[in-house]
């Protein structure tokens, strides 16, 4: 009856759109944003919620070889196009594991880019930060296999040296994301093109002023850098303005992973050297936590400021080893994820009558503290190694991703048999890999 009253004398008038009281802007921050409807946010955009983890840079097709026999200039039915590209592979694996994440970059409006837009969203990965260039041309990368399952990037189309993942446009990009997550990755081969080089350079300033994790993927692969028929002058003048770029953008980044390849491009250590002595690779990049170096079939190493330590790849039969190194990276972050929240909450002896939960520490300070333990370190890394090797059992980059699931019943399973060789410090030993206990969802 009020209501009729009301309207009676005031015809304009219209119910609050907020019929519990307006919300507590003060409680809020960029997550509501995303996806808190009362504040403009889109729930249905981000299928996971809000993200934890943003990537960003390149989406592209992989056209797989479909056997060894195959080369470049081979007829389309001898490749298998598969959804890829770095950042992307990422995302996806992050979202397959459990993680919240998202990627920014951008496809075409033509069938492949209508391809990897659909595999985004069958990851359950909001594609609403993903720009569509109208008229351009997505990327394929031709990958041709071993007969053992390794790959090698043979190149791309001849038709275009412009594809649209070159034209992200930063304008376009919702800067909301780098203030919403705690996680930004990103690769370097962006660093390559003028357009994607700004939005990589800009978004990591973002990122550090609002001390965001930052993890970059080195993911050097020559054949971004360099145009067809260059010279061998020209090419040595290309790689040498990549190493300067890389070297310059990783500068400053919280975790850097690399192959044992480009920490000796990038550095100059020899390969069987980075893997025994990590610590002499971040001991060029002050002011970094760690750095993470796969090295295929022969393992990997890992270095923080306080501890190191390599060990040997598991042993999986190898399908296709394209992706293997962004599951990697996916796996370290989403455990590092795990265990630092969990390491947060530990109750610690203060001396006093009862234990107390840690004091709260940032998300940067916390990962510095946490990976003091060797214990965490180790399970970080091992995890890691086994989404990369599950990754390895299948075809394709995404598609082969493994769920939580299974990874943890693989490392469950075969963690014991990692023996971890401990980087000489002051002292150095030997110890098996334990997992710190395991929960399965079933």
């Amino acid at each position: 009856e009020l209501t009729v009253e009301w309207r009676e004398l005031y015809p304009t008038w219209e119910p609050s759109p907020w019929p519990m009281g307006s919300p507590d802007i003060a409680s809020m921050d960029a997550t509501d944003v995303l996806v808190n409807p009362l504040v403009g946010g889109d729930p249905d955009a981000y299928p996971m919620g809000a993200p934890m983890v943003l990537t960003m840079g390149e989406i592209l097709v992989d056209a797989l070889g479909l056997d060894s026999t195959v080369k470049m200039g081979d007829a389309d039915d001898r490749w298998n196009p598969c959804a890829g590209g770095a950042p992307a592979n990422v995302a996806a694996a992050l979202a397959k594991l459990g993680t919240p994440a998202a990627f920014a970059g951008s496809v075409a409006d033509d069938a492949d880019g209508r391809l990897l837009l659909r595999t985004l969203r069958d990851a359950k990965l909001p594609t609403k930060p993903v720009q569509v260039v109208v008229g351009g041309t997505t990327r394929r990368v031709f990958v041709t296999r071993s007969d053992s399952g390794d790959r090698s990037f043979a190149g791309f189309p001849a038709e275009t040296d412009s594809f649209a993942d070159t034209v992200f446009d930063l304008e376009q990009f919702d800067g909301t994301l780098l203030y919403a997550v705690d996680y930004f990755v990103t690769g370097t081969l962006g660093l390559a093109n003028p357009a994607t080089k700004a939005a990589l350079l800009a978004a990591k300033e973002v990122a550090d002023i609002n001390q965001v994790v930052t993890i970059v993927d080195v993911n050097w692969r020559p054949t971004f850098w360099n145009k067809p028929g260059m010279s061998e002058a020209a090419i040595r003048v290309a790689d040498g303005n990549a190493r300067r770029d890389i070297l310059k953008y990783i500068d400053g980044a919280c975790f850097v992973k690399m192959t044992d390849e480009e920490a000796q491009f990038l550095f100059g250590v020899d390969r069987e050297k980075c893997l025994n002595n990590p610590k002499e690779v971040l001991d060029y990049l002050p002011g970094t936590i760690g750095v993470l170096i796969t090295a295929g079939a022969k393992g990997c190493a890992y270095a923080f400021e306080d501890l190191g330590g390599c060990f040997p790849a598991f042993k999986v039969p190898v399908v296709d080893s394209t992706g293997a190194g962004d599951a990697f990276t996916a796996g370290f972050i989403h455990k590092m994820i795990q265990m630092t929240n969990e390491w947060q909450l530990e109750q610690v002896e203060y001396g006093l009558d009862k234990p107390l939960r840690r004091g709260h520490l940032r998300t940067r300070e916390r990962l510095k503290e946490a990976f003091k333990d060797k214990a965490i370190a180790a399970e970080c890394v091992v995890y890691a190694a086994a989404v990369g090797a599950m990754t390895c059992m299948d075809e394709g980059a995404i598609a082969a991703q493994p769920p939580e699931r299974l990874v943890n019943k693989f490392v469950q399973v075969y963690g014991d048999d990692i023996l971890i060789v401990e980087e000489k410090r002051k002292a150095s030993d030997k110890f098996k890999f334990k997992p710190l206990g395991w929960q399965f969802s079933r």
